[in-house]
């Protein structure tokens, strides 16, 4: 993908998107109801499974939640993170120089930027 094809996406989309690539996987679980059959819900990649009988239904909002991208940056190896750093530069400043705008870079471009990276490795 390029720059502008994630910065393209909805917010909900590039929320999944980086959900899939932190490992959330999606679920359906088989119910026992007469008019319900299956149940959705997301499997957490760490601590996943049915808790309590429910899937964990809600992901991280990374596109609005600061909190969720240092999660998520934390989870990049050295090589990664280089590769983040650089997608984050071109995603704040535009190919200017400019590290105080990397610093104010908002959870949505470090989203974008997380994406990016991520598609290079897969």
């Amino acid at each position: 993908m390029k720059l502008e094809e994630v910065q393209a996406l909805s917010d909900e989309a590039l929320r999944i998107k980086v959900a899939e690539f932190c490992g959330w996987v999606r679920e359906d679980r088989p119910m026992i109801h007469p008019v319900q059959v299956t149940e959705e819900g997301w499997i957490h990649p760490t601590n996943g499974g049915w808790y309590g009988g429910y899937a964990e239904r809600v992901l991280p909002n990374y596109p609005k939640d600061l909190n969720a991208c240092h999660e998520i940056v934390a989870s990049l190896d050295p090589i990664q993170m280089e590769r983040w750093k650089m997608h984050l530069h071109y995603a704040t400043t535009a190919y200017a120089v400019d590290a105080v705008a990397m610093l104010n870079a908002t959870s949505r471009q470090r989203c974008e930027a997380f994406v990016l990276t991520m598609e290079e490795v897969k």
